[in-house]
């Protein structure tokens, strides 16, 4: 507390007096404020544990932190699985001839486990139209 009260660097934004986690970051922050003279009244927290406030932002950014590392990890077991694959590229053509007899095969396979429930699809799956109509 300053003779005038408290400093506006020294409260948060509700107006309660800001806590600090040590001695040594009180005097970095006074010393930003150009207060070089102060007195120290531990009195009333003598041999209590310091209070921390609740920071659930922080468990959030952790959590959030430690799901981008698995899925960064993911991705590079997939790049280094790609780039150990001795088979040979695909050409663009190639690739649209296999993804359509995929989804071929697919079809008749849904096609034929509905059938013996009396289910039965047209041939509609979606497909990207590109300049070969594949």
């Amino acid at each position: 507390m300053t003779e005038s009260g408290f400093d506006e660097g020294l409260e948060l934004d509700d107006g309660v007096p800001r806590l600090f986690s040590g001695v040594e970051a009180a005097a970095r922050v006074l010393a930003q404020l150009g207060i070089t003279r102060y007195r120290v009244d531990a009195t009333a927290i003598a041999g209590a544990e310091p209070s921390r406030r609740s920071r659930p932002d922080r468990s959030r950014a952790l959590k959030q932190l430690h799901e981008d590392a698995a899925y960064l990890e993911r991705i590079r077991e997939a790049v280094a699985e790609a780039r150990a694959d001795s088979r040979p590229a695909l050409s663009g053509t190639d690739a649209h001839l296999h993804m359509a007899a995929l989804k071929a095969r697919l079809g008749d396979e849904l096609q034929t486990a509905l059938t013996g429930n009396d289910v039965h699809i047209d041939r509609v799956l979606p497909t990207r139209r590109g300049s070969d109509g594949i």
